[in-house]
This record gives structure tokens, C-alpha cells and sequence, in this order.
């Protein structure tokens, strides 16, 4: 069977009491002024560094991404057609078969 905490509390809490209370609330105003500099820290310092070199690789990716799409276009524009059809492994080539059998 679980055990519970039961508080109890009878008239106003004495000079202990308050000490604990004010340590308490001390503790949790300084945890939440600790965490609120640390995020404004992030939003001021991290955040822009992140945007700037999000956007310096950016530029930096588009430009290789032209050069290489620049470099493997041909220079003529030449395009090569053909025909192609789908051969089961186990039919014939078409060097093999007679002419007009498709």
C-alpha cells in the first residue's frame, strides 16, 4: 500500500516556516530569471548566426548547384532519340527474331 505525504498545517506557520517559504520563492524567481536569460540569450546571439549562415549557404549551394548543372549540359544541345522495347528474359532478342515480328 502506498504511502502519502500529508501536510498538516495549524495556525500560521512560524519563523522557520517563513524562512522556508521565503528560500522557496527566492530559489524559483532566480530558476526563472536563469531561464529567461538564457532564452534571450539564444533569441539574440544564436538566432541571427543560424539566419546568416542559413543564408550564406544558400547562396553558396545555388551557385555550385548552376556551375554543375552548366558544366554537364552539352554545349550543342544535342539530343539523342531512340526506341526501346521491354524483353522478357525469356523471348527472344531482336537480332534473333525474323524481320516484321514485332
Amino acid at each position: 500500500m502506498p504511502r502519502f505525504i500529508h501536510l498538516q498545517i495549524h495556525g500560521r506557520p512560524g519563523l522557520a516556516g517563513w524562512l522556508r517559504i521565503l528560500v522557496s520563492a527566492v530559489l524559483l524567481i532566480g530558476v526563472v530569471i536563469v531561464i529567461a536569460i538564457l532564452a534571450l540569450g539564444f533569441l539574440i546571439f544564436v538566432l541571427p548566426v543560424l539566419f546568416i549562415t542559413g543564408l550564406i549557404s544558400y547562396f553558396v549551394l545555388r551557385s555550385k548547384l548552376k556551375r554543375a548543372v552548366r558544366q554537364h549540359q552539352p554545349a550543342n544541345g544535342t539530343i539523342i532519340e531512340g526506341e526501346y522495347s521491354v524483353v522478357d528474359p525469356g523471348q527472344k532478342s531482336l537480332a534473333d527474331r525474323p524481320p516484321g515480328e514485332g
